[in-house]
């Protein structure tokens, strides 16, 4: 009896490790998970398998963003990179808007950083090997109404009814699903001051992919 269950719970991680991860909360397979800092910031992480795409892990990150800014009361927010909080003396009480939404990076822990690079990280499994999984992370901070024009911001309503479909389909819907700068543009709410080398895309003027670097992850 103990041996046919240890064989049916073996085929079960079998199975569930041959699966994408489901947006869903953290477990077996990976899914989203938060950590409250303050009333109104939280440490938001997403964790991909071997079997969801780098594009799944970011749109399932950045609408989990977007809806526990909803859930919280809010609509709006701003994304700060772990790394910049961790290089602040103040971790978080001294970030603002003023620092850019985080991109994908690569390195030895999954993390955002507010440069280029690659995306993904390696580890080698038990059973040999390579394995390239996804992760995502940022902190976010909800904004109250009404916000000042000198900050820039994400709209939560904008994320959560351009993904619905992709997410309520486990991102496989025939509705095409907006690229990352689409749903960027779609969701930014520039300040008054935004710039458009290498930072933020000037909405009186016409906008390149390069006006969006610092906005986007990179390419996986």
């Amino acid at each position: 009896m103990k041996k046919g269950l240890g064989l049916l719970a073996f085929a079960t991680v079998l199975f569930l490790v041959g699966c994408a991860t489901s947006y869903q909360p953290l477990g077996m397979t990976g899914g989203f998970s938060e950590t409250r800092i303050s009333d109104d910031t939280y440490q938001v992480k997403f964790s991909g398998n071997g079997n969801t795409s780098g594009d799944k892990v970011w749109y399932y990150w950045i609408y989990r963003c977007a809806e526990l800014t909803k859930s919280k009361g809010y609509n709006a927010f701003v994304l700060i990179s772990d790394k910049a909080a961790s290089n602040s003396n103040d971790k978080l009480s001294g970030a603002s808007a003023s620092l850019q939404p985080a991109t994908m990076g690569s390195g030895e822990e999954p993390v955002f950083v507010n440069a280029k690079g690659g995306g993904g990280y390696y580890y080698i499994p038990s059973y040999g090997g390579r394995i390239t999984t996804y992760s995502a992370s940022a902190f976010v901070r909800f904004l109250k109404e009404p916000i000042p024009d000198s900050v820039s911001y994400y709209k939560a309503p904008v994320i959560l009814e351009a993904l619905k479909p992709y997410i309520d389909s486990e991102g496989n819907t025939v509705t095409k699903v907006p690229s990352r700068v689409d749903l960027l543009k779609q969701a930014l709410v520039l300040s008054k001051d935004a710039m458009t080398i290498g930072e933020l895309p000037n909405s009186t003027a016409p906008t390149t992919l390069d006006d969006y670097k610092s906005l986007l992850p990179a390419k996986q």
